[in-house]
């Protein structure tokens, strides 16, 4: 076993001997010198807010299928990077790009990793070592013994470069989702070279590449299930551009037209395709359950459960999602939504918390403003992409700022919770004087109960968002602030949405 690989198997034997931070010196957002209040103007929730611009002029979490701060509350990594929007003598856009950063929370302090990149990495919230792939193969940092040390604990084992060669010399991307297995010993990888995709396991002790099939289609979101090294996710993506510059759209396949974005793999070029349900024939960003029972993704009729041993289907939260984190019993879920018109990337969103067991449900970001206009949009990914971290403690989420920055939000869950536990649950009969936003929730969920076909009938387009105005009168004379401003995807009456 090489020097590498000893440290690799840290993440499961001596990172758990690491003790804990300790409690008496260890700061949380809540008293760290780099965050401040940020108080939601129309929900009042609670969050603790990098102070903006403090590092950096963009400071902004990572990919929600990712672990971004480690359990005992000591490390956060972010990424950092400068204005997108700046331009050069020639009023061109200027390179953007993104590099990793870590809040050391018992030092109170900020480091930097200006060798990462922008990738989704891996985090292992026990043992604090960070890995990502990155040209020579998969790099780690153990943020307890030595943040800035950059350590190539893998690089590409022939295998892998043999059918790389192959397939095309020029690389597409090397893995978008790393995950690792039970033992965390090997690496998922989904890899474009050419114009194919090909995934499989990167064993990072042994340096050995097993290769479990290609995909005709843009298969990207790799993930390893949680609990079964021989079962694995994957995404057939939107769009791809082939070497002859020729555009692959995802099509609708089978006798039924289904949408085929979600696939099970497995060794020997088996793939299933899950199909996303009766309610509405779309699906994205889709993520393990953390026991690996099955697995949820998001759509515009709210965040949706699939049981893989039972194969049942249901709904865990009545509210449209973009990005959705579920608590380990799978009573909460938070999600995102966008609600800007005519966007790509950088467009308005709302962040909502929801309670399955009481129903009730709170916004946490009422309304995050737009980080640019549509045109030209963000290269960054600037959505909230919320995420339980910290053991459940908190939500970390991305905000933006019309100025054209990105805030890292953390927002302490017991407040939600609480809240929630108070709220007038969804589906049960108003009280006389029921509070304004409770009237709002209601209104909202009343819409997106009606069934999607049954919205594409009366002028509804799940790829343009309009305002439905119509309701404006409604939510201002009720008081709503937090709502009257939400965008939906149908332009319905009044009538149709409340009645």
């Amino acid at each position: 076993m090489n020097k590498n690989s000893l440290s690799i198997a840290g993440l499961t034997c001596a990172g758990l001997l690491v003790p804990l931070a300790d409690a008496a010196t260890l700061k949380t957002p809540e008293t760290s010198r780099h965050f401040m209040r940020h108080v939601d103007p129309e929900t009042g929730v609670l969050s603790w807010k990098m102070k903006p611009k403090s590092f950096a002029w963009n400071q902004q979490s990572i990919y929600f299928t990712a672990k971004s701060m480690t359990d005992d509350g000591r490390y956060l990594v972010f990424d950092y990077s400068d204005d997108e929007f700046r331009k050069d003598a020639k009023g061109k856009l200027l390179p953007a790009r993104k590099r990793k950063a870590v809040v050391d929370f018992l030092k109170d302090e900020i480091i930097a990793l200006p060798e990462t990149t922008g990738s989704i990495p891996y985090l292992d919230p026990v043992t604090a070592k960070l890995l990502y792939t990155a040209g020579e193969g998969v790099w780690m940092h153990d943020l307890r013994a030595d943040p800035t040390k950059r350590t190539l604990v893998c690089p590409w084992p022939q295998g892998f470069l043999d059918l790389a060669k192959r397939f095309g010399e020029k690389r597409g991307h090397l893995a978008t989702h790393p995950t690792l297995t039970q033992d965390k010993k090997r690496m998922f990888i989904d890899s474009r070279y050419g114009d194919t995709f090909f995934h499989g396991m990167l064993n990072l002790e042994t340096r050995t590449w097993e290769h479990w099939g290609e995909t005709p289609f843009f298969m990207n979101h790799g993930q390893v299930c949680p609990s079964d090294d021989t079962l694995a996710m994957g995404a057939w993506e939107v769009d791809w551009v082939d070497s002859k510059g020729e555009h692959h759209p995802i099509h609708k396949i089978g006798p039924n037209d289904r949408y085929p974005r979600m696939w099970y793999l497995k060794p020997g070029n088996v793939r299933e395709m899950i199909d996303p349900g009766p309610e509405m024939n779309y699906a994205t960003h889709e993520m393990w359950d953390e026991d690996g029972h099955g697995h949820y993704w998001n759509n515009w009729t709210g965040l949706w459960h699939y049981d893989r041993f039972t194969k049942r289907t249901e709904r865990l939260s009545p509210f449209p999602a973009g990005h959705s984190s579920v608590s380990r019993d799978n009573r909460y879920v938070v999600s995102d939504f966008p609600t800007g018109v005519g966007y790509g990337r950088g467009q308005p969103w709302s962040v909502v918390f929801y309670d399955r067991q009481t129903g009730g449900a709170v916004f946490i970001h009422s309304r995050c403003s737009a980080l640019c206009p549509p045109e030209p949009g963000s290269r960054l990914h600037p959505d909230p992409h919320p995420a339980f971290v910290c053991n459940e403690r908190y939500i970390v989420t991305t905000i933006n700022n019309p100025d054209g920055h990105m805030d890292l939000c953390l927002t302490p869950v017991a407040q939600l919770k609480e809240r929630c536990a108070k709220a007038t649950p969804l589906g049960s009969p108003l009280p006389a004087k029921a509070h304004p936003v409770d009237v709002g929730m209601r209104i909202f969920q009343k819409y997106f109960r009606v069934h999607w076909d049954e919205r594409m009938a009366h002028g509804g387009d799940p790829r343009r968002v309009v305002e439905v105005r119509t309701l404006e009168a409604d939510f201002r004379r009720t008081g709503i602030v937090a709502l009257h401003e939400l965008r939906v995807i149908a332009d319905l009456s009044h009538r149709r949405i409340a009645g």
